[in-house]
């Protein structure tokens, strides 16, 4: 039986793939600064294709069809 996984485990698990200088490069990319043109802007980080394709292998075992 699959341990089920829950909505703050998967917060949780994207939480710790955060990397602070690609969401800075992000932020200059975006225009985030004051001033700029997306000032308001929050940017938390874009997930990269791969670490989606384990959360979703990781949930997937979780769901009983």
């Amino acid at each position: 039986m699959n341990k089920h996984i829950s909505a703050s485990d998967t917060i949780s698990y994207l939480e710790s793939l955060r990397n602070e200088k690609q969401r800075a490069v992000l932020m200059r990319f975006f225009k985030t600064g004051p001033g700029q043109y997306g000032e308001s802007d929050v940017v938390i980080e874009i997930i990269r294709i791969f670490a989606a394709s384990r959360i979703m292998k990781k949930q997937e075992k979780t769901i009983n069809y």
